[in-house]
């Protein structure tokens, strides 16, 4: 296909407001100053006046700003939510400083802009979800039998004395404790019904010590596994369910913008929403 071929063929999608292309290019508007997706809304352009971008990134770089209408740097913008995968992808993967302006820098984003896009997509800042990451690579150590000091390491906490400050408030227990099923811990546990599923929130004397979403017998049989040395007591107290209630009102946001609840969802989004939820 020639360039002239390529160029009509793409105006072809903006003038029918294709919105299959959304994703796969961009146009800009060099009256207006504006780029969008081919399935905006907006006024049809003059044909004379359009250019087309293959990226949201090349036509900032070009000097153009997003639609307010259409949001073409939303995070669907460059693909399906490519950047924010590689950051996460980076991030699991240990690659490198992890610092904001090294993860920005990797994905060709301004540090704001990604803190801003990762926030909207997955409801926490890129160092939450590292913090994330290590508390589930945390449990699955202990679960495993690993020592409180192998796990700790492993997790990439560093010292086992910045784990322990946090450790009632991430795990309602020690890791000592956890690594041992909750032996020895009362840990009572409610439901809350949300377009996501069910929301279970599950507490100790210390703290939230899981929080999870599905289908009720799915989820309980999942806490029951977790924690199969503690005591489970299904709470008749008039705060629980207000807590699951709480955070069923949280995380429902977060799931529906990743697609979480969606049959087309992009499942790598979904996965790593669902990891920040059920660790904050």
């Amino acid at each position: 296909m020639s360039k002239v071929e390529q160029s009509n063929a793409l105006w072809d999608a903006v003038a029918n407001r294709d919105a299959r292309f959304d994703g796969v290019f961009f146009y800009a508007v060099i009256t207006t100053g504006i780029f969008c997706r081919p399935g905006c809304s907006s006024r049809r352009p003059n044909r004379d006046n359009v250019t087309f971008f293959g990226s949201a990134n090349q036509a900032r770089g070009a000097g153009y700003r997003a639609c307010k209408r259409c949001r073409p740097d939303a995070p669907s913008a460059d693909g399906p939510l490519d950047p924010i995968v590689a950051v996460c992808q980076a991030l699991a993967d240990d690659a490198g400083p992890s610092t904001l302006s090294a993860l920005s820098e990797r994905v060709g984003w301004s540090s704001s802009h990604l803190q801003k896009v990762f926030k909207r997509t997955l409801g926490v800042t890129p160092k939450q979800y590292r913090d994330a990451l290590r508390i589930t690579r945390l449990k699955s150590a202990l679960r495993q039998g690993d020592d409180v000091a192998s796990a700790t390491y492993s997790a990439g906490f560093g010292s086992s004395s910045r784990l322990y400050e946090s450790a009632n408030r991430k795990l309602g227990m020690t890791p000592a404790s956890y690594r041992h099923g909750g032996k020895g811990q009362t840990i009572y546990y409610a439901f809350a019904t949300y377009s996501i599923g069910t929301v279970l929130v599950a507490q100790t004397a210390a703290g939230v010590c899981a929080l999870k979403f599905g289908e009720p017998e799915t989820i309980l049989a999942q806490l029951t596994a977790e924690f199969a040395k503690a005591t489970l007591i299904e709470s008749e107290s008039k705060t629980a369910p207000k807590c699951a209630a709480k955070e069923g009102r949280k995380l429902t946001p977060i799931l529906s913008k990743a697609g979480a609840d969606s049959s087309d969802a992009n499942p790598q989004i979904a996965l790593m929403a669902k990891i920040c939820c059920e660790t904050y």
